[in-house]
């Protein structure tokens, strides 16, 4: 199950793992 869930993973945090360059300029 625990790997289901992490494939099932909201795109929030997809994103938060894998932060486009526009959201490290921005946290910069």
């Amino acid at each position: 199950m625990a790997k289901n869930q992490g494939n099932q993973l909201p795109p929030a945090i997809v994103a938060n793992q894998n932060p486009t360059p526009r959201t490290s300029s921005n946290e910069v």
